[in-house]
């Protein structure tokens, strides 16, 4: 099956990094082509600062200054059973003392009368991941659409107690896949008439033409 989303593994964008190889994407930047970044940052994170799972790129949700978010726009069929995977990490390092800190990542579906129809909240905690061994897990969500489009966020949530803007190290994710896996269908075309059919439709046609003109 084919990937929904675009640039799922986010390595299509407008470099512009920092001295360690880092993009910082801001609120409403047009920089990270296919999503759109809302809150305050996400860090673009090149191999081999962290190893990306697939590609050479990864994103660490709580940027350079803040927790962030991302969506993306995606068509979908009305009752269509669509499956999201990804994988999913937590940043390691201590800005802010952050060390040991569980990531919680927000993964919601809204349709467009911004209606949720899917909604699910997972946690990674630091622990011993290094930026060699990042230590990486599939992760996996499951909605039903219920509207042409459908906006898909995953979005870095703040520990309690912690500020979201004084945020340096959140919730990570890499190599997102979107697939329909099920429930309703597009309606096959209509079958092309046999010729003897389409030779009755045309009599019928000109049948009811000569009446209405003599009408």
């Amino acid at each position: 099956r084919a990937n929904l989303l675009t640039n799922g593994s986010f390595e299509n964008f407008a470099a512009h990094p920092d001295s360690v190889g880092i993009t910082v994407v801001p609120a409403g930047a047009a920089i990270l082509a296919g999503w759109q970044v809302s809150g305050y940052t996400i860090d673009l994170v090149p191999t081999p600062y962290w190893r990306a799972t697939d590609g050479q790129t990864n994103v660490d949700l709580a940027g350079t200054g803040g927790m962030a978010a991302i969506t993306q726009i995606v068509p979908t069929d009305p009752g269509g059973i669509y499956h999201l995977s990804f994988d999913f990490s937590a940043n390691p390092e201590n800005y802010t003392h952050e060390t040991n800190l569980t990531k919680t990542l927000l993964i919601n579906a809204v349709d467009q009368g911004r209606h949720v129809v899917g909604s699910e909240t997972l946690t990674n905690i630091t622990g011993h991941k290094t930026n060699a061994d990042m230590q990486f897990v599939y992760a996996d969500f499951t909605f039903t659409a219920d509207t042409p489009y459908t906006a898909l966020t995953f979005a870095g949530i703040a520990p309690a107690g912690y500020d979201p803007a004084k945020l340096f190290c959140g919730p990570v994710i890499d190599h997102a896949i979107l697939e329909k896996v099920g429930g309703a269908i597009s309606p096959p075309p209509p079958p092309t008439p046999e010729p003897a059919s389409i030779g009755m439709l045309a009599i019928g046609a000109l049948l009811l033409f000569s009446r209405r003109f003599r009408g």
